[in-house]
């Protein structure tokens, strides 16, 4: 488990399965966060994906828990990729609570999960995905460091159109390099608790 500022990320546990059975469902929810809306699941698939998932031992789902409220309130997914000597992994993200969104949490989610490859487990790049309309999903990843790096053209069609997806990507390097910069930023207030609770001698990035 990871605490970062206000939130939480813990392993995806069988009993979330009802929640997430709900933002599955929910054709906004699923429109921004995978980019195919109208893919509804019943709890049957619901409960199969998860136990599939928990038992894969290359990736790991985590779940968003405001930890003040102790309510879920969206899921985390990496899949550790190792080629070419190189450590890297995908991003996958979902707020599913709407009334979270465009508060700050998307923000505080990638960075935690920069915060944990990076710092914590050393990988040494990671790449997201977004479709084309996805602007705020743009805006989060860029601020907190990812770059555009290419366009998959035309690769995705949902109301009535055909849509590109755009490919980010960061380096270890570069985050080390703004890690304490970005932390104070985005965690602000809840920065000096979050420093204080890695061990002295292991908050050397350089």
């Amino acid at each position: 488990m990871l605490e970062f500022g206000p939130i939480i990320l813990r392993a995806l546990e069988k009993e979330d399965v009802k929640t997430l059975h709900k933002w599955n469902n929910d054709y906004i929810v699923t429109l921004y966060s995978r980019g195919s809306p109208f893919e509804f699941k019943n709890m049957l698939v619901m409960e199969e994906e998860i136990e599939k998932n928990l038992k894969d031992k290359k990736k790991t789902f985590l779940a968003i828990e405001i930890k003040k409220e102790n309510r879920l309130i969206g899921t985390a997914n990496y899949e550790e990729d190792r080629w070419g000597g190189i450590l890297s992994s995908d991003l996958g993200t979902m707020l599913g609570e709407k009334d979270c969104w465009n508060k700050g949490y998307g923000k505080l989610v990638t960075l935690g999960l920069c915060e944990l490859l990076f710092f914590w487990k050393n990988f040494d790049r990671l790449s997201a995905w977004s479709i084309e309309y996805n602007k705020r999903a743009h805006r989060v990843l860029e601020q907190i460091g990812f770059v555009r790096e290419g366009i998959i053209r035309k690769c995705s069609f949902t109301s009535g159109k055909y849509w590109d997806w755009y490919a980010f990507g960061y380096l270890k390097g570069e985050y080390l390099s703004k890690r304490e910069k970005i932390l104070q930023k985005i965690l602000k207030n809840y920065y000096p608790g979050y420093l204080k609770s890695i061990p002295e001698e292991m908050r050397s990035y350089t």
